[in-house]
């Protein structure tokens, strides 16, 4: 019998997208998604540190899996996302029962990160920026492994990610670190791959979607990669 996942993520639409990351990647695990807590083999709890009430939320979460842990000793539980990317380690002061706290660089890491725990019998924390320059290409850090969208004629997709700007109120440059962009050869080939399985909307995704191509981190201008990604035959829209 497959194991079951139950995913709760909280935030933006960069969240979501992660989300999505996460099912992808633990489906390939042998994970089954699940919408009740209670079946969960795992529960991964996917994090916004923008508002208060959505970390409020988040801890509300956490506090259900202790109860079911005395069911379930095998229950795993992951916090990733903003919150885990802040406060790290501190996480596990806060009498919550964790497994693993991983940040918002290492999505792509759970199911490792997800072993290692189970192998050591202790709670794992991960959260240091990856950039390894290899991950620009790699379908796991940039694009969603999901099967399907809530929207199947519209979907995500991610082009840069992080800040460069250093405004008081935000803690986006310390969550996600500086600003990377994707190179558009690989925007372009996701956007071809989404118009076969019959998405008609294109919605760009960023950080500060249009810092793209303002750096050397990007091989065309934003305009550019506008124009490229409408002239993919079968796109309907762009967002």
């Amino acid at each position: 019998m497959a194991q079951k996942l139950f995913l709760k993520s909280f935030g933006c639409q960069m969240n979501g997208r992660d989300a999505e990351r996460i099912t992808g990647l633990m489906r390939r695990e042998g994970y089954e998604t699940t919408e009740i807590l209670e079946e969960a083999d795992l529960v991964v709890v996917h994090t916004c540190s923008i508002r208060q009430k959505a970390e409020e939320k988040a801890y509300g979460l956490l506090g259900r899996t202790r109860a079911l842990r005395k069911s379930k000793p095998d229950l795993q539980v992951a916090i990733g996302g903003c919150v885990a990317q802040q406060q790290g380690a501190e996480l596990l002061e806060r009498n919550l029962t964790l497994d693993v706290v991983f940040g918002t660089h290492q999505i792509r890491q759970l199911p490792e990160l997800l072993d290692e725990a189970r192998r050591l019998r202790r709670p794992i924390v991960q959260t240091d920026y990856d950039y390894d320059p290899d991950r620009l290409e790699g379908p796991l850090f940039w694009e969603s492994t999901a099967d399907g969208s809530a929207a199947p004629t519209s979907a995500l997709v991610t082009v840069q990610e992080g800040c460069n700007k250093s405004c008081t109120y935000c803690v986006v440059p310390r969550t996600k670190g500086a600003e990377l962009c994707r190179p558009s050869g690989a925007v372009l080939n996701e956007v071809r791959r989404l118009v076969e399985r019959g998405i008609r909307e294109i919605v760009l995704i960023g950080q500060t979607v249009n810092s793209y191509g303002k750096d050397d981190s990007a091989d065309i201008t934003f305009p550019d990669l506008l124009r490229r990604c409408s002239e993919v035959e079968g796109v309907g829209r762009i967002r």
